[in-house]
């Protein structure tokens, strides 16, 4: 996977394939990758090889609600999406765990071959989201997937 983020944006090295401008509490694009037919953590869950764009993107979603421990869940959108010609799935929503300030995410997903594919982008509901989304957008529609 690759992507042209613009200046400013530094990988995060500790946390896989994230990056951020300000630090990861701010905000973070992370992409991310599972295997199809394999148990995700924290959830017993698999993605299937069957599976519609939205329906990948709905558990890519159930499993961010897991880790963040996520209340007060609320899908603002989901619609089809293409992503470097493949056909996948978009969908904003906002989130809030414990404690925490209201988030709010864009999560692009797709399955091809035997992967299915997050790309999300997580920020602050207040400023932050706003600040940073067309860059994400611009990130997105740079994404290349490179096989090896």
């Amino acid at each position: 996977m690759e992507a042209d983020f613009p200046q400013g944006w530094l990988w995060d090295q500790k946390d896989g394939f994230v990056y951020t401008c300000e630090g990861t509490l701010l905000q973070m694009v992370r992409f991310g990758k599972y295997p199809i037919d394999k148990d995700v953590p924290p959830s017993k869950k698999q993605f299937k090889k069957d599976m519609l764009p939205q329906e990948a993107v709905e558990l890519m979603i159930e499993l961010r609600k897991m880790r963040y421990d996520a209340t007060d869940f609320k899908l603002l959108e989901i619609s089809p999406a293409s992503i470097s010609g493949i056909a996948g799935c978009k969908a904003v929503y906002t989130m809030r765990s414990v404690n925490e300030p209201k988030l709010k995410a864009v999560t692009y997903g797709f399955c091809i071959d035997e992967d299915c594919y997050d790309l999300s982008y997580v920020a602050p509901f207040r400023y932050y989201f706003d600040k940073h989304a067309a860059e994400f957008e611009k990130i997105i529609s740079t994404f290349k997937l490179i096989k090896p």
